[in-house]
This record gives C-alpha cells, structure tokens and sequence, in this order.
C-alpha cells in the first residue's frame, strides 16, 4: 500500500505549475505544520523563506534534538519527513512564512499555525493539530462545552492576518486533528474579505462541532468549501457533528486510534484511496460518545474534564511523553490526586462515567458486529 511518503518520492519531480495541487499535497503541508519552526520560519507574512532552507536551519540548529522532539506526532520523529520533502523539486521552492506557536497552560491553549505559498498567488494555511502537550489535549476536551476555545480564536485572527498580507492571494485553509477543526472555524467566522480568498477548507481527522454552529448561517455560507478526510476506522474524526461532506480513506492500520496517523493513510497516485463508509467499531465509537454528551450539560462536561486533567497535572506531567516515564511514580500521584477530590465531586463524576458505560451498553449490537469483525480477520 502506497503512503504519502510514496507520493513524495513518485511526485517530488513535479512542480505544482507543472502538476496542480491536489488533497495528499495538502496533507503533507499540514504534517509540515507540527515541524518546530521558531526562531527559524518568520511570524511575518512579508519574509518569506525557502522550505529546503528552512529545514538545512532546522537540522543545523544548536537545540536540533529538543526541536525534533518538539516536532514529534503519535511518538514519531517529523524530521526525516521534513528533510525528504524539502529535498524535492515540488516542495524544495515553497516559501513558508508566518510562523506562530503559542501554548498557555493559563488560558489553556494550544495554537500553532504556518502559511506555504506553492504557486504565485496561491497559498495553503495549515493549522497545527493537537502536540504532545497535555494543554493541548485540555483545550479538545474543553470543546465539549465551550465555543469558541481559545485556539480557534487564535486561527480565526491568523486567518485574517495571513489573508490581508496579499489580497491577491487564493488560499486554501486545512488542518490534521485539531488542526482541522481549526482550519474550519476560521474559515465560517472570519470576514467576507476573506472568505472570498479561500477556495477550499480540508479537515483530515479533525473533530466537527455542536449543532448551534453547524446549524449557524454562517456554516450553511461556507458548506459548498468545506471538506473532511476520514480514516476507515476514525476515532478522533468521529467527535463531535459533522455537516460537511466526509470522505473515508483506507488505513494500513486496523486499530482505529492508530488510523489519526496520516503516514497510515493509502494514497492512489494523486488522491487518496477511498473507502465506502466507516468501520464499525468506528460507527460504534461515535454513537456511544453522541449519546453520552446528549444526557450531559454543558456543567456536568466541565466538571467532567476538569476533574479528569486536575488528575492528571497532579502527576506533574506536561506532555504525553511525560506521563509515560516514570508511570509507577505517575500513578501514585493518580491515586493520591482521586483521593483529594471532594466526596460531592467524586460522586458525581463517577455517575457521568456510568452514563458513558450505559451508552456503551445501548449500543451493543454494533459491538456485537465488531467481534465478528474481529473474528474474522483473525479466524477465530
């Protein structure tokens, strides 16, 4: 099965004015996105840089490994990946500019955005997904009862921003993870000025959003341009209401938290391979998690997440990778954090969690369907 790392090494000789851009293009840009590059890519829009020079920057900087470390997705390292697509005569040229990153433990927030102009007059904007921070991880949940989040603040102003410094420009706007959903809000929210420069909004696994916004006039206004990428069993994308056209692509994984990697996804020259519809442990993912936020107000999702993420700052931890070392330490201070939350709190949290197992129940059937699923592809 072919990946994006295929497409590069089978497409690479081809400039864009020679091969237009296409979707797994715009995939690549937004992997681009989750690259550390502060102090290297200019937050300005006026000083624009090569990609290749901007990755012979990344690999001869003085703190490379904390930025490799910084850039890694799902526990993978993004340089070799940066260095194989700067290298080639497609993507070695693009000017990357624009490059902002800002994570508030206070606010939290978990923002980072880059622009890449492939073509004169014509730009992508890629949102960065969700890092390694478990600030960043706050922020998606706190997108169960809170709109808009800070990050999608922070997208819809860049948006503008990156709009404004060339009025001539076309713009296409995508995100991976978060990033996609980012990519989307921005787009619905921000001015008529810019909404004329952007031909088309990409969410690949990207969360949707609740119903008062789908439903918004401002949604209905920009559906024609919005389109999302599924994996065959999604489990991130899943979150949430879509409204705009999804399309499913076929993974070489079969675990559907391990399908969020975009390197998993099958490419078929210049498009990705397509399923029909989702999986259905996937389908069961999404209609137990649809039905346990419908017996939920917006109070009991806050307390919810915050009560989960005060656990889970209690092992002072800050990234993923974090948690994971040291864990028997880490999880002393689990036990210890439960057993300093308030009786009234505790009790209440532990209801919210059986709504989640009773919804789980309801939608037996479609589980049932999984373990045959399951039995099969192994002949059990």
């Amino acid at each position: 099965m072919n990946t994006i790392l295929d497409y590069i090494a089978w497409r690479g000789d081809l400039s864009f004015e020679a091969s237009p851009i296409n979707e797994v293009d715009c995939l690549i840009f937004c992997q681009l996105s989750y690259l550390d590059f502060s102090s290297i890519v200019s937050s300005s829009f006026n000083k624009q840089m090569r990609l290749k020079d901007a990755a012979a920057m990344f690999e001869n900087a003085p703190d490379f490994e904390q930025r490799k470390k910084n850039s890694e997705t799902m526990g993978k390292d993004n340089f070799p990946f940066l260095k194989e697509v700067a290298a080639t005569d497609r993507f070695g040229d693009v000017l990357v500019s624009g490059f902002t990153s800002n994570t508030d433990d206070v606010a939290e927030k978990q923002f980072a955005a880059v622009t890449f102009e492939f073509a004169k007059n014509n730009a992508f904007i890629a949102f960065r997904g969700t890092d390694g921070t478990i600030v960043g991880w706050k922020e998606d949940f706190n997108m169960a009862f809170m709109s808009p989040v800070p990050a999608q603040k922070d997208a819809t102003a860049y948006l503008a921003a990156s709009a404004n410094a060339d009025k001539k420009r076309k713009l296409i706007v995508g995100g991976h993870s978060k990033g996609g959903n980012l990519a989307i809000y921005s787009s619905v929210f921000c001015d008529e000025k810019t909404q004329k420069q952007i031909t088309a909004v990409l969410n690949f696994d990207g969360p949707g959003f609740e119903q008062n916004i789908l439903q918004s006039a401002e949604f209905t206004k920009m559906l024609p341009k919005l389109q999302t990428y599924l994996p065959q069993s999604s489990v991130v994308g899943i979150l949430f209401n879509h409204r705009e056209e999804c399309t499913e692509i076929k993974s070489s994984e079969s675990m559907g938290i391990f399908q969020h990697d975009p390197f998993t996804w099958s490419v078929k020259g210049r498009a990705f391979e397509k399923v029909e519809g989702l999986t259905n442990d996937s389908k069961f993912i999404d209609s137990t998690l649809k039905d346990w936020l419908e017996q939920l107000d917006n109070k009991q999702r806050e307390m919810f997440v915050d009560t989960l993420f005060e656990v889970l700052y209690a092992t002072e931890a800050r990234s993923l990778s974090d948690l994971s070392d040291n864990w028997l330490k880490k999880s002393s201070a689990v036990i210890k954090a439960l057993a300093r939350i308030d009786p009234g709190t505790r009790n209440a949290v532990l209801k919210i969690f059986k709504l989640l197992l009773s919804s789980a129940k309801q939608n037996m059937p479609a589980l049932s369907e999984i373990n045959d699923d399951f039995k099969k592809k192994w002949n059990l």
